[in-house]
């Protein structure tokens, strides 16, 4: 048995797209299954290319009881299959496929609330059959809002057991009650910015880190190594990730020239990293966290503004905030970034200063997942955070250095 792919309807998440491929286990499990509130069995293709309203409305009818069955995940229609009671069903097959662009049209802008589905072409048991996949969440009540065929407006049509049936009064009024309770949870959208500018810049951002190297060598080959390296000013080149004694050359009077090379290596490694947080509901949202997990890499370096090597610079205490909304745990296999914003008014905005710094020795890049909380949130809301880093090399020469600071 050969698996499908679900052609999206333009209506779904990424989320839904990625979950909307039928595969051979699930297609399979599927004829294994008798019909219930999620699962019918048509054994003859809908008309539609050459039918008239009454013809349409089957496919229309079905597609709108899915969607307001009670069911505890995806609903799903599988066309030129036919039902053996106690036994597998039987893939009888289809002539043609329909088109979803189409069932889409056909649907589009009769429903009171937008109505998703998609349709896939599949074989089963060498023969083509159609899955109509009707996805969980809906907001319901689903009807129409004109007549259409032997349809009637503002009809709540209801998938029960093996019947469509029309919904009765108290079921409709606690499919409302379920959409109010929905509709009462603050949505939080997370994104890298840059707080000053008042800037977001999306869930992906590019950085580059600098590499400090040593000049290109004297053309005179006579010249004596204690020469050279007197015109470096140093004599050790530091190009690797920073990873311990940072704070080392901070604390010393008289840092040597390899200190100073190591510590300017680190500043020039890392790049500062601000977030955006803002409610997108008109629902108040209290106690907003968010837990970030960045997977560690060879290269990758994740540093807290009181753990970076220029902490002890005047001009970097001057721009750095008196209290940090943001922590960072330092694990074996991960960073773990909290971020605390605190109650969100609806539509307001939090902006998270660069209180974490990120930076590379070779070109990286890392996908972070982020889970949003709140206390009137139930579940957690997730995004994935990508951070992709470039480098780029600079010439050091500690004379010129230290004069342009």
């Amino acid at each position: 048995m050969g698996g499908g792919v679900l052609r999206g309807s333009g209506r779904e998440s990424i989320g839904e797209i990625l979950m909307s491929t039928i595969d051979q286990t699930l297609l399979d499990a599927l004829f294994e299954m008798s019909e219930c509130d999620s699962l019918d069995f048509k054994g003859e293709q809908y008309p539609l290319a050459n039918a008239d309203r009454e013809g349409k409305a089957e496919l229309i009818k079905d597609i709108l009881a899915m969607a307001n069955a009670w069911k505890s995940g995806d609903a799903y229609i599988l066309v030129g299959v036919e039902e053996k009671t106690g036994a597998r069903a039987v893939a009888k097959g289809v002539s043609h496929h329909l088109d979803d662009a189409d069932i889409q049209q056909l649907v589009r802008e009769k429903t009171n609330l937008p109505l998703r589905f998609n349709y896939s072409a599949c074989q089963a048991d060498g023969k083509e059959v159609g899955v109509i996949r009707i996805p969980q969440g809906h907001d319901r009540p689903v009807y129409l809002l004109k007549e259409y065929g032997r349809l009637n407006k503002n009809v709540v049509y209801v998938r029960r057991g093996t019947a469509t049936v029309e919904a009765a009064p108290d079921e409709i009024a606690r499919m409302g009650a379920a959409r109010a309770q929905e509709a009462s949870i603050p949505v939080i959208a997370l994104e890298f910015a840059d707080p000053d500018r008042r800037n977001g810049l999306g869930a992906e951002i590019i950085l580059t880190s600098t590499l400090l190297v040593d000049p290109p060598p004297p053309p005179n080959p006579g010249i004596s190594q204690a020469e050279w390296s007197r015109f470096l000013d140093v004599s050790a080149v530091a190009t690797s990730s920073p990873k311990a004694g940072w704070m080392n050359a901070a604390q010393r009077a008289e840092p040597t020239p390899q200190e100073k090379r190591q510590r300017r290596q680190e500043i020039c490694l890392l790049n500062g990293v601000g977030f955006r947080l803002k409610n997108q509901s008109g629902i108040v949202a209290l106690d907003v966290r968010v837990d970030i997990c960045a997977p560690k890499t060879y290269s990758l370096v994740m540093v807290h503004e009181k753990d970076h090597p220029a902490r002890d610079s005047e001009p970097f205490l001057e721009r750095l905030p008196g209290f940090s909304r943001v922590s960072l745990d330092d694990h074996e296999s991960a960073w773990f970034v909290s971020i605390d914003a605190g109650k969100m008014q609806p539509q307001e905005e939090v902006w998270i200063p660069s209180h974490l710094y990120v930076g590379a020795s070779m070109q990286t890049e890392v996908e972070m997942s982020a889970r949003i909380f709140a206390d009137n949130i139930p579940r957690p809301q997730e995004q994935v955070l990508t951070i992709r880093i470039g480098t780029q090399q600079r010439v050091y020469r500690e004379k010129e250095w230290d004069q342009k600071r």
